[in-house]
């Protein structure tokens, strides 16, 4: 049942064109006033993103999460880039998987250009028939606006965002992911979850 709800709704989504974190979470309910912390890399063919990801749970079914790190871009030198944002979890008891909304915003400044944007999602994961082993993934959009540093003039892109990973609990307070992603190019990035 799982596996069917998960290819139904392709759940969610991804990291915003390679600046801060993928997903890198279930669509699972939390317990008030936990932090994480998750370093890890994403990378793409023109984009890589090496950071850490703070994350609050602020109600069961509301999580606040804040990306930080460096960003390599078309091979220049290491910027910075940031993401923020929040999951909302979708109660769903009669539902053979946990969704959630995703919603993030990100920045970065480049040798060669300035984005901004963000990435709206519904995101949905399960645990399989190995007990901490669970697989989420994700389907939504992505806005991003784009402007070279030698031109007066912008470019805004709208793509899909797909994702699609696996995350295994070692612990309560330890756990690794893998994921792939697509937004505009094909991403795939690991990290470690720390609580």
């Amino acid at each position: 049942m799982i596996v069917a709800g998960m290819i139904l709704l392709t759940p969610l989504a991804v990291l915003a064109q390679g600046i801060g974190l993928q997903v890198a979470d279930t669509a699972g309910t939390g317990e008030p006033g936990r932090l994480e912390l998750t370093p890890g890399v994403v990378f793409g063919d023109d984009v890589s993103f090496y950071g850490i990801r703070e994350t609050y749970t602020v109600f069961e079914e509301l999580r606040a999460f804040l990306d930080l790190g460096a960003i390599n871009a078309d091979d220049s030198d290491l910027d910075f880039g940031a993401q923020a944002g929040a999951l909302a979890c979708i109660p769903s008891e009669d539902m053979a998987c946990d969704l959630a909304f995703r919603a993030a915003t990100y920045f970065v400044n480049t040798d060669s250009k300035d984005m901004f944007g963000g990435t709206l999602m519904l995101v949905s994961s399960g645990e399989t028939l190995l007990n901490d082993l669970y697989l989420y993934g994700g389907l939504g959009m992505d806005l991003c606006n784009r402007k070279a540093s030698t031109a007066s003039k912008s470019r805004t892109e709208i793509n899909p965002a797909l994702s699609a990973g696996v995350l295994f609990n070692f612990t309560d307070s330890i756990a690794a992911y893998i994921e792939v992603s697509h937004v505009d190019s094909a991403f795939i990035g690991t990290g470690i979850r720390l609580r």
